[in-house]
């Protein structure tokens, strides 16, 4: 078990390890006040604490776990003597293979890979599991060098995985993780095999859903058992402030100043700027700041259908999907669509529809790029029904038309 001890004199922090008696110590690198640090805790006085780099330091801290983690296991696998141990930690910490066999292996670096995604506590790590098991199924007993994951691989995995009957969504996942970790493993040297950025991503357009004004409004309204209240408030919170479920807990009177909501993404790394809704401050204030603590997401996603259900969100709705090369068209009450994501992909399609420009839209969604901005609302399609709303010749002489308010988009909205 990792300890973590301040040095007095310097301030920096060590990271130390006990076994049969022997100590083994190695710099986190790390420095802080002595005021700031907890010495009884063995961490910062607060979680909030970051580096010179706006890094949290308990952040860098469970890193560091997480490489010490990998270097015991190396050092179980070869030698066992607890000297080898800080060569095998700064292997780690540097991205280098502590043994022959890694790196020539892909799914032997592919595990290794996802582990330290799950002790850095990565919000994907499960993502890169669902396809480590996958890839283990696929190869059975073979471990396969890096050279054999080229183009001969690509074509018989893809067919393979037809009879899998997975959707183009899932399998474009799928190879985007292969291609990550192919990628990382390729830029710390570990093989020379160039051919997985010829592997092909085919997407299909997402048919998920994003509520209208009436439907937000009829789930705002609903009489529900005490029991969804919460499920309803975090919802309509994020509808008004457009966060990833990854990110909800930090929907939070400490991370408001100046009337903006203001947190770093954990999925992408970039900060967010949304101006705080009245109706997001008056759920704030409603937990006096701060909203209880969250359900698992399985849960969240299963209540928030039965919040939308009694709300009577019961239109029906076709969907597509793709799976095993055969397009599947079903029809659904949209109460079975909705999910904890259909609350930030409602925020975003209001606010195109309210013609605020996109790039302040990213802003406040934390999008790294047009190109999946565009994908995730479907934005051409939503910007040319509103341009085509405007044309004249549709226009409807019977229907009054409301006089738009003075000012910009983004204070209809808010």
């Amino acid at each position: 078990m990792a300890t973590f001890i301040r040095d007095k004199s310097s301030g920096v922090i060590y990271i130390y390890h006990y076994e049969n008696g022997d100590q083994w110590r190695a710099s986190t690198r790390i420095k802080i006040d002595k005021e700031k640090w907890d010495s009884a805790k063995q961490k910062p006085v607060s979680s909030k604490l970051t580096d010179d780099k706006g890094v949290k330091i308990t952040e860098r801290l469970d890193q560091c776990k997480g490489w010490l983690a990998l270097a015991l296991k190396d050092l179980g696998k070869n030698d066992k003597n607890i000297d080898s141990l800080t060569q095998y930690y700064t292997n780690q910490r540097l991205g280098k293979p502590n043994n022959k066999e890694e790196k020539a292996k892909f799914m032997v670096y592919f595990e290794a890979f996802q582990e330290q995604k799950k002790l850095l506590k990565a919000s994907t790590w499960k993502e890169y599991r669902t396809t480590y098991k996958i890839l283990k199924e696929y190869f059975g007993s073979k471990n396969p060098t890096f050279d054999e994951i080229n183009l001969d691989f690509y074509i018989n995995f893809n067919i393979w995985i037809k009879g899998k009957e997975v959707s183009v969504s899932t399998l474009s996942s799928h190879w985007k993780r292969i291609k990550t970790v192919m990628g990382e493993a390729h830029d710390r040297g570990l093989h020379d095999n160039t051919s997985f950025r010829r592997f092909k991503r085919i997407e299909e357009v997402s048919d998920s859903i994003a509520l209208t004004e009436l439907e937000v409004a009829k789930i705002e309204y609903a009489v529900l058992p005490a029991r969804l209240d919460v499920v309803r408030d975090y919802f309509i919170a994020a509808c008004y402030c457009g966060v990833r479920y990854s990110d909800y807990n930090k929907i939070g009177s400490s991370n408001v100043k100046d009337r903006f909501l203001t947190y770093r993404s954990q999925k992408t790394d970039l900060l967010c700027h949304i101006p705080v809704h009245w109706k997001l401050r008056l759920i704030l204030e409603k937990y006096k700041g701060v909203l209880p603590e969250l359900m698992s997401n399985q849960k969240f996603d299963k209540y928030i259908k039965e919040v939308c259900e009694i709300a009577g969100i019961d239109e029906l709705q076709q969907t597509r999907i793709t799976k095993g090369g055969v397009k599947r068209v079903s029809t659904k009450r949209r109460s079975q669509l909705v999910t904890s994501h259909t609350a930030r992909r409602t925020f975003a399609t209001r606010l195109v529809l309210k013609a605020v420009p996109v790039h302040l839209i990213m802003l406040m969604t934390g999008h790294k790029s047009l190109n999946s901005f565009d994908k995730y609302v479907r934005l051409r399609e939503l910007q040319s029904k509103t341009e085509l709303s405007k044309i004249a010749l549709f226009a409807d002489p019977t229907v009054s038309v409301r006089m738009p308010k003075v000012g910009s988009p983004i204070d209809d909205w808010y």
